[in-house]
């Protein structure tokens, strides 16, 4: 496996797998679904997203991970930096390989260079896979907004990993 950043003028070959990380009904055949996606990814890139995707050796697409690396201005938060994980999805196909782990650990390795304090992200807090899978590489939960999605639904949990601590 291979990972590489990802410019936007090469995104599309994503759009199939990104959608259904936003939505499990996403249909990318559907002009409003695709034309929501692509203006979402359009404001992330604008917002200084940076997208990483994971290949196979015949550069298949194995996977995408969106990270948005908050840099203050100077004095503030002691020269400590933060990390959304936007987006992270992997190919149904290849699940449980470890292609998402080893995409985490790249945008972990790769946030380092910016003195990230730590990384976090949002999910569904009735998602039980995806909180297991981030469990697994280091994030603990840290706060759940509960019935954000309405009022039969579990809402969003927030869980975050650590980078970098110096003392």
């Amino acid at each position: 496996m291979k990972i590489r950043r990802v410019m936007q003028d090469e995104i599309n070959i994503f759009y199939e797998l990104i959608g259904e990380i936003e939505y499990s009904i996403f249909n990318v055949k559907n002009e409003e679904h695709l034309d929501w996606l692509k203006k979402r990814i359009d404001r992330l890139y604008y917002s200084g997203a940076e997208f990483f995707g994971a290949f196979s050796e015949k550069n298949n697409i194995l996977g995408v991970i969106a990270i948005l690396i908050d840099v203050p201005p100077k004095g503030i938060n002691d020269g400590y930096n933060s990390c959304e994980v936007i987006e992270m999805g992997v190919q149904k196909d290849v699940r449980n390989n470890g292609c998402g782990s080893q995409l985490l650990k790249y945008a972990e390795n790769y946030v380092k260079g910016y003195n990230v304090y730590c990384m976090y992200m949002h999910t569904y807090a009735g998602d039980y896979d995806v909180i297991a899978f981030y469990g697994k590489n280091g994030f603990i939960p840290v706060g759940c907004i509960p019935d954000i999605y309405g009022p039969e639904n579990e809402g969003m949990l927030y869980m975050r990993k650590i980078i970098k601590y110096n003392k």
